[in-house]
């Protein structure tokens, strides 16, 4: 077995391990506090305690979706759905009925951080990286704290990424049948997906030399569009939470720098245990990437890749629609952020290959 092969393998086991240690470490800390789920209760903050989390509010949310989300398929039928269709938890919470045990799904973590490591080694080799540089990139994402989080519990971030992963692959080989399948799982898992990713979609149709400038004008387009159509939907469908302007400047910093309150309260971060303690790092680790991306810009004397077109863009539409719709970010809600930041970071570190060797059908 090569080095390459063993890094790899380094790469994928050494974060599911830790996912699987923080499983073990939740079974056991419900078992010492009495935790239950309380089907009657629409609340879903109680798994947080002692500074630490059994399972997340959005998990508990999952578990007890056939008990107080029920009419939320049938909403989004008669057009009141809005932004925010997620029919994850129809499947989540069947499967705790089923089963009558929620340890038992955190398996699902396990199965999606897989499918999410294999959909992105298989970007970064379709978009044409040399196997150092994707090592790189590879292991950058998979020991973020946020996915290390995610593979230890049941939320759907990670499938929503993998499946990103798959509808950028898709369009890198014009396989347009994949591509729609994709775009019905992000619909299925979280709409406001299609919308975001609109120029890195552009970007990546036209993953091609000789259409750089071509696609460096038309970017900056499509965004300007969606973010009005944005604006129209917010009107359309109002917010979920009371916002301001300044709400949407926050958000706007935050994605941009990966600064916020919890890296200002730095001496807080560990007071914290468990996925308590991996979910302020994760805000902590967007910063230090952030923060890399924009070192390597100013030793590249501020030439940017054309990657970071599409990638500003993304970031501005998704300041947008938390500002002004979603609310506040948690460090899943901004992995995919974090994710384009790391392919940009390879972008500009040019470690590519010639990208006509690598765009054959197959």
């Amino acid at each position: 077995m090569n080095i390459y092969r063993l890094r790899l393998i380094f790469i994928f086991l050494v974060p599911l391990c830790i996912a699987v240690g923080l499983n073990v470490h939740k079974i056991e800390l419900s078992e010492q506090v009495g935790f239950y789920i309380d089907t009657s209760v629409k609340e879903a903050d109680y798994g947080i305690v002692q500074g630490d989390i059994v399972l997340f509010p959005d998990e508990i949310t999952y578990l007890k979706w056939m008990f107080h989300r029920e009419e939320s398929f049938e909403r989004f039928v008669a057009g009141e759905g809005g932004l925010s269709l997620n029919l994850y938890g129809y499947m989540v919470g069947g499967l705790y009925i089923l089963f009558d045990d929620w340890k038992y799904l955190l398996l699902i973590g396990l199965v999606n951080f897989c499918v999410f490591f294999y959909s992105s080694k298989k970007l970064l080799e379709c978009i044409g990286f040399e196997k150092n540089s994707m090592l790189l990139l590879l292991g950058l994402m998979m020991f973020s704290p946020a996915v290390i989080n995610l593979a230890s519990g049941f939320m759907r971030d990670l499938l929503i990424l993998a499946f990103i992963n798959f509808s950028l692959i898709s369009l890198i080989k014009r396989k347009l049948l994949y591509f729609f399948f994709s775009c019905l799982m992000l619909f299925v898992l979280r709409n406001s997906m299609l919308v975001i990713l609109l120029p890195i979609f552009v970007y990546f149709f036209y993953f091609n030399k000789y259409k750089k400038i071509k696609v460096s004008f038309f970017i900056p387009g499509v965004t300007a569009v969606v973010y009005v159509v944005l604006i129209f939907l917010m009107g359309e469908f109002g917010s979920q939470y009371e916002t301001t302007s300044l709400e949407i400047l926050y958000r706007t910093i935050e994605v941009f720098t990966g600064l916020n309150l919890v890296v200002v309260r730095f001496d807080e971060i560990f007071s914290s245990k468990g996925a308590a303690l991996l979910e302020n790092m994760a805000h902590v680790y967007q910063l230090l990437i952030m923060m890399t991306l924009y070192f390597l810009l100013i030793l590249r004397g501020f030439k940017l890749h054309i990657f970071f077109i599409p990638f500003a863009s993304v970031c501005l539409l998704l300041a947008y629609l938390y500002g002004a719709y979603l609310g506040f970010f948690v460090g899943r809600t901004k992995l995919i952020i974090l994710w384009l930041a790391i392919i940009c970071i390879g972008f500009s570190n040019s470690g590519l290959i010639n990208f006509k060797e690598k765009a054959v059908y197959d």
